[in-house]
């Protein structure tokens, strides 16, 4: 074997083993920058939630927690923090961005979902991004059982009776994440004695649920008279997105697709 074939084995041997030592490097430090981001993350909700605001603001930059956003936060005040998964996560040079959700316990023992994107910076140990963000379906592969289509069906026609009565209050015991604040900062301003949906003939269908059975899409269909100006019964087609929350599911979004005049 000649002096330049063994050199060129040396130095492949060098660099093979080189490359073996910068992966388990990097590897190692995204696995502890991770393991440290959700730490930090976990801490600062938490913080929040008890409205210890000096301590949330240890773990941010500036700009994510001040006098003129505070009230941002409402959605996760006055809470505890019982679990938090990582939806999605990008491990970066500098930065860690991840959507998180996160299972709260809120005011009468009952429990929310929240969602949020929270962007990390490494180097400073901050978070220097948070931002709500509405729950997606990550896949839709999940079974769905009869105790789960029985329980939506449940949340779905609660939800309407307590708003077409005017409880919005238990209405909103009903609704998860921003759909739940919102009502409830807004109880006053609802019409009094309730909205008339007047919904009669609903018929809830399940049409997906996701692999970690933390989230299904509802499609609503009902007839109501309300809204139609005394011309006839209308069919409304509603999709819903549902989050469980603990034991129990709770609508976090609700889109009107549409509506149709029933032929008399």
């Amino acid at each position: 074997m000649s002096r330049s074939v063994k050199a060129l084995i040396i130095i492949n041997a060098i660099l093979i083993v080189t490359n073996i030592f910068v992966y388990h490097f990097y590897a190692k430090e995204r696995l502890e920058s991770k393991k440290e981001f959700k730490q930090i993350a976990y801490d600062f909700f938490n913080y929040i939630g008890e409205g210890n605001y000096n301590k949330a603001a240890e773990l941010c930059g500036p700009s994510v927690l001040n006098i003129s956003n505070i009230n941002e936060y409402d959605i996760v005040n006055k809470i505890s923090v019982e679990k938090m998964d990582v939806k999605r996560l990008f491990n970066n040079k500098g930065y860690i961005e991840a959507d998180l959700s996160l299972l709260v316990k809120i005011a009468n023992n009952e429990f929310d979902n929240v969602w949020y994107n929270v962007i990390y910076d490494k180097e400073n140990k901050r978070i220097i991004s948070v931002n709500y963000i509405e729950p997606y379906m990550e896949d839709s592969r999940g079974s769905i059982n009869q105790k789960d289509i029985e329980d939506i069906q449940s949340t779905c026609v609660s939800f309407i009776s307590y708003v077409n009565s005017g409880n919005y209050a238990e209405a909103a015991k009903y609704l998860s994440g921003k759909s739940r604040v919102d009502m409830e900062k807004n109880l006053e301003s609802l019409p009094k004695g309730g909205i008339p949906l007047n919904p009669f003939d609903v018929n809830i269908e399940v049409v997906a649920k996701n692999r970690s059975s933390d989230m299904a899409l509802v499609n609503i269909t009902y007839k109501t008279d309300y809204g139609s100006n005394g011309d006839g019964v209308y069919r409304v087609f509603v999709a819903e997105k549902l989050v469980k929350c603990g034991d129990k599911w709770k609508i976090a979004s609700t889109f009107v697709r549409g509506n149709q005049k029933v032929q008399s």
